[in-house]
């Protein structure tokens, strides 16, 4: 172990870093640093991730997984929060199926159930466009969770839309959705359905390109994305998926809790130590082959945008040579 002090040392020092700095970084006393320098003690993996990530180096640069398996942690829980408005029109707002510090979501249209104030269809509802949509239901679980935005042929988060889900993305079994009779009968890209307020939860409204979004996602999510979503956002795509549509994966978000605590809405986040361990080993590699990968798909959209430029170029050509043999013949 004692390779580990001499690897953090030697990082340290060509940062150009003091202990006390790497200790506010990490959000330790700088003793803890001294420590773990001389070898007396270590940080748990949590730290080590952090570690690592701040010299942007492998934690097998670090010490060998051997050691890594060896170190004791318990599961480690940490909150994000949002200060909120409460069934009121906002930029940030939540909606709630129950009785609220004498507030409550309206009524919606089919059944007792509630929905957000506005239109009666999710393709111009739940709020604005441009939100983030987050439904939590009464087990403090996120149920659903998409992007509100413009679509030109049918709701972009509706029942067949792109969103995440904790059923499979099944969007007619979810909690979220009243579905009519004449839904299946006009096709499935009709409107004919309500978006509600799961029983007894909460839906959440917050701006989509807002720094709270991002942060909220990075926060949320695993870590195979949260780098995505730092250099990428509001446009993460990897290999033609977006994060509403395959990149975050069914019951993915099933470690993070959500509930209302005065005026904020707080999101609870239970780290297993298990699942870091196993992110820590390659992590780095994936991080490597996810961006080529971004950078392929982008350089895959300029060639198409490139070669219907040259398409209409070579029509544009063709057009100029008619004129020329037109006027040839005049003359």
């Amino acid at each position: 172990m004692e390779q580990f002090g001499e690897k953090l040392k030697e990082l340290r020092t060509k940062n150009g870093e003091s202990q006390k700095k790497l200790a506010e970084i990490l959000n330790v006393s700088f003793q803890s640093i001294s420590k773990w320098e001389q070898s007396i003690h270590y940080p748990d993996v949590f730290l080590i991730e952090k570690i690592a990530m701040h010299y942007n180096v492998n934690i097998n640069y670090l010490f060998d997984n051997e050691i890594i398996k060896e170190i004791k942690s318990e599961n480690k829980i940490e909150h994000f929060k949002l200060v909120t408005t409460i069934n009121h029109s906002d930029s940030i707002v939540t909606w709630t199926d129950y009785e609220y510090e004498g507030t409550i979501a309206p009524i919606a249209n089919l059944d007792s159930r509630r929905h957000c104030a506005g239109n009666r269809f999710i393709k111009t509802h739940p709020g604005p466009k441009g939100y983030l949509i987050i439904a939590v239901n009464e087990k403090n679980e996120i149920c659903f969770m998409a992007e509100h935005r413009d679509h030109p042929y049918f709701p972009i988060c509706g029942p067949i839309g792109e969103f995440y889900s904790r059923l499979d993305g099944i969007g007619k079994a979810n909690p979220c959705f009243i579905i009519e009779e004449s839904y299946e009968s006009r096709g499935q890209n009709a409107k004919d359905f309500e978006f509600v307020i799961p029983k007894n939860g909460i839906l959440i409204n917050i701006p989509y390109q807002s720094i709270e979004t991002k942060n909220l996602l990075m926060f949320i999510v695993s870590n195979r994305l949260r780098k995505k979503i730092q250099n990428y956002f509001p446009n993460v795509k990897i290999s033609g998926r977006t994060l509403f549509n395959g990149l975050i994966i069914t019951n993915e978000l099933n470690n993070v809790k959500v509930y209302l605590e005065d005026n904020q809405i707080v999101f609870e986040k239970e780290f297993s130590c298990e699942e870091i361990r196993e992110d820590l080993s390659d992590n780095n590699t994936r991080d490597y082959i996810e961006d080529l990968e971004y950078q392929i798909n982008d350089l895959e959209s300029r060639l198409e945008i490139l070669e219907e430029q040259l398409t209409r170029f070579d029509e544009l050509e063709q057009q100029i040579d008619n004129l020329d043999s037109r006027l040839c013949d005049m003359e």
